[in-house]
């Protein structure tokens, strides 16, 4: 499960603080209502990223984090050629 916080959402989904701190306690109050009452403590800082998802019914992805590319530099593929002289 990818938890996330209020800054991830800022940062994925370029919201502001405010729009942010609300998406998160409408995702809080979506888990409690599901039976998670974990996330009914005012200290909970992270929660599922697919409780947010379903809020803004968009998948989130770290698609355009700087991360993600230096991760698949090592996934490039070589073509190797038989020659047969």
């Amino acid at each position: 499960m990818n938890n996330i916080d209020k800054y991830d959402i800022i940062r994925l989904t370029g919201y502001s603080k405010t729009q942010a701190q609300r998406l998160m306690r409408q995702a809080k109050a979506l888990m409690v209502s599901k039976g998670f009452d974990w996330y009914a403590g005012k200290r909970i800082s992270r929660i599922p990223a697919q409780a947010v998802e379903e809020i803004l019914g968009y998948k989130i992805t770290a698609k355009n984090d700087i991360i993600e590319p230096v991760q698949n530099v090592g996934t490039v593929h070589k073509e190797i050629s038989h020659d047969s002289n």
